[in-house]
């Protein structure tokens, strides 16, 4: 017994030493490796905010953050010493920039995961970065502790994620975008389009209810109809939204 128990401290005693470290940075902490963890690398600007990071995932069983840096290409270094299951990435880093890492990422270490925290909501951001590679985008404003370690359990995991605001918006305007006709998007009838295309001329209901060979009353249910669907309260804002929407002239 005493002879097997020697061995494993001899084994725990001699476990591999890691390859040797960029200069500069920290060896990590000798501790009892954590069963099914994952490994992350932070690469972010603000050193609070790596701060902060480190302190969630330290509070998290099977979250490791196995290295920070402040650079894109000190990030890379970290990559191929320590490499991890999950990027996080900050768009905004200096020189390289945050997506330009996630593309060298993508091309060299495609197994490796990559997730964005910023606090842009800019729905161009979020096109950019998926095209990047990142396939996690977590807005800082809508996120908690909570929420960012479990999108990275869900990153590692091969999912694609994106916070709730910023999927909404672009699953609408993809929406509207498929659809074959603008007006579809209003429901607006063929009258009422022939109504909205003619409304932002300045002429009154009469005029138009001579133009379109109806009724003066009809022109005024079919303009008070436009402007529900719309969601406008006067001409000038129903003709400025067809002109943008691409909805004048339609019939």
């Amino acid at each position: 017994m005493l002879k097997q128990k020697s061995a494993t401290t001899e084994a725990i005693t001699l476990r591999p030493q890691p390859r040797r470290l960029p200069q500069g940075v920290p060896p990590p902490a000798m501790s009892v490796p954590r069963t099914q963890s994952v490994r992350i690398v932070v690469a972010e600007r603000e050193w609070f905010v790596r701060e902060a990071l480190a302190s969630v995932f330290s509070r998290a069983f099977d979250l490791d953050m196995v290295g920070q840096a402040d650079t894109a290409e000190r990030a890379l270094e970290l990559v191929r010493h320590l490499p991890p299951e999950v990027v996080i990435v900050d768009p905004h880093l200096p020189e390289m920039g945050g997506l330009e890492l996630a593309r060298r990422l993508r091309d060299e270490y495609p197994e490796t995961a990559i997730m964005a925290l910023t606090d842009s909501q800019s729905e161009s951001d979020v096109v950019e970065a998926l095209r990047a590679g990142i396939s996690g985008y977590v807005v800082t404003c809508e996120s908690n502790p909570l929420r960012i370690c479990e999108t990275v359990r869900l990153v590692a995991s091969g999912a694609t994620l994106l916070t709730a605001k910023v999927a909404g918006d672009i699953v609408t305007r993809l929406a509207r975008s498929a659809s074959s006709d603008p007006a579809d998007d209003y429901a607006l009838t063929s009258r009422e389009r022939e109504v909205l295309a003619v409304i932002g001329n300045g002429l009154s209901n009469r005029q138009i209810a001579g133009l379109l060979f109806i009724t003066e009353r009809s022109v005024k249910n079919h303009v008070r109809n436009v402007f529900v669907k719309l969601g406008v309260n006067n001409r000038t804002s129903a003709a400025l939204l067809a002109r943008s929407c691409g909805l004048a002239g339609k019939s």
